[in-house]
């Protein structure tokens, strides 16, 4: 690897390397390997293209993103195009050469992140490109929920930028979407303040946060996702050999038969038995959470009661999902046997079956009825893994901000703990549109906002 041939290098160095003598350095490594005939991997290309495009070799950066991306052994990541994208976009602004780099990250299949935003977002006003920005402003309003400190300044940094507003059109020549909602606009003067938004989203006089909820379209297309990841392993459009979320490489399938079986009795049964739940818990995050002295390697069962019992306090009618191996003799000793027996005379207890995954079964739970009333789902769990596999849905997002009850577990005694449940607030931490133009953005400490309007909105 280029950096660990530097740190050989450093001790015969009086003095460190310059960005230039790296890159010489470095091309000359990329001309060895290349008459070895020896391929860079992805760390050396990344590594290769950083240091080009710092040095200002932009050719050469080009050319080894071109051999990255044309070699099947390479694995493709958004670090290969970060390097060229904060060239074009930050140290010398081209938005042809920023969207044309943008375009290949899209075309490898990769999802943007707030890095790649932040930077497009960047160029966008240095070109004063009102289609652009609003554009990058949409994709941030859906799919970074709260911003950090540099892609906030960034957003800043738009509206308040003195560079003449341009409507010219050009993402179509890139093959890009323009953004829905009109977030950017020609207009020029904005007004910047900071709030605490009420409990009830009251932001100021001009604005008031929203709920931004799931659209009974998008609830369907999450349940059909779903389905096939529970019953096929994954979605059809999903290529990759991983399940995501650190879990490794998806599992065969064994007996889609008796998948197919077992995965339309629960769909029946959350048709009938299950039908009026109206909080989801998912067992083996409740279960595992901070196990105390005595549980080590099973659920806590006293601990997942518990959390029941604080739903049913709040006049809900809960169901607890769990798969079938926490129900086995060693994992479910005799003392605590009286409490998946209560659950299921109560009709709140769903076992899931053996090689299939019981996060599915719970999403099924909170998402097939598909109306405006969604049941909750009370669970600490990221979902990391489902987001992967739904192909970083950005559905899946907004329902998991708005339906996801988080928890904690305060020590009351040494066999006691106190459930508190961490709701949702009534609007939607995470970037908004507002009416009238400009935008709210959360992440300040103590629940601080910034809201951006127009300065005629005063």
């Amino acid at each position: 690897r280029i950096y660990e041939a530097y740190d050989h290098l450093k001790p015969k160095c009086p003095r460190p390397l310059t960005l230039a003598e790296r890159l010489e350095f470095a091309e000359q490594l990329s001309s060895d390997l290349s008459v070895l005939n020896i391929p860079m991997n992805e760390t050396s290309h990344t590594a290769y293209i950083r240091i080009c495009s710092r040095g200002g070799a932009i050719s050469s950066a080009e050319a080894s993103l071109t051999a990255a991306e044309a070699n099947p052994a390479v694995k493709k990541r958004n670090r290969l195009y970060l390097a060229l994208l904060t060239y074009y976009s930050l140290s010398s602004p081209s938005l042809p050469s920023a969207l044309k780099t943008y375009k290949r990250l899209l075309a490898q299949g990769l999802a943007p992140r707030e890095a790649e935003y932040t930077l497009l977002l960047s160029c966008a006003t240095s070109a004063g490109s009102v289609e652009v920005a609003n554009k990058v402003l949409n994709d941030i309003t859906e799919d970074v929920l709260v911003p950090g400190a540099e892609c906030r300044e960034a957003i800043i940094g738009w509206y308040t930028s003195s560079v003449p507003r341009s409507t010219a059109e050009m993402l179509a020549s890139y093959g890009l979407s323009p953004g829905l909602a009109s977030l950017a606009t020609s207009q020029s003067r904005y007004v910047i303040t900071t709030a605490v938004p009420t409990e009830s989203g009251v932001l100021s006089p001009h604005t008031t946060l929203r709920s931004v909820d799931i659209t009974p379209d998008e609830c369907a297309k999450l349940t059909t996702m779903n389905t096939q990841i529970a019953v096929d392993g994954s979605v059809s459009s999903h290529s990759s050999d991983f399940a995501g979320g650190g879990k490794g490489k998806k599992r065969k399938i064994k007996s889609r038969q008796e998948r197919d079986a077992r995965w339309s009795a629960f769909a029946q049964d959350c048709n009938t038995r299950l039908s009026g739940v109206d909080a989801v818990v998912d067992g083996a995050n409740v279960g595992y959470f901070k196990p105390r002295p005595g549980t080590l390697g099973r659920v806590d069962w006293g601990q997942i009661d518990s959390v029941l019992k604080a739903l049913r306090d709040k006049g809900l009618s809960p169901a607890v999902v769990l798969h079938e191996r926490h129900f086995e003799r060693h994992m479910c000793p005799a003392e605590c046997s009286h409490y998946p027996r209560d659950w299921e005379r109560r009709g709140e207890l769903v076992k899931t079956p053996k090689h299939m995954n019981d996060d599915t079964f719970s999403l099924h739970l909170c998402l097939h009825k598909g109306g405006s009333e969604l049941p909750w789902f009370v669970s600490n769990d990221e979902l990391r893994d489902h987001r992967f596999m739904m192909l970083s849905s950005r559905a899946l997002e907004r329902w998991k901000e708005r339906k996801v009850v988080k928890f904690e577990l305060l020590d009351e005694s040494d066999d006691a703990r106190v459930v508190k449940l961490l709701w949702p607030t009534s609007y939607s931490v995470r970037v908004q549109g507002r009416d009238g133009g400009g935008l709210c953005i959360p992440g300040g400490e103590d629940g601080l906002w910034w809201e951006i309007r127009p300065e005629e909105a005063m």
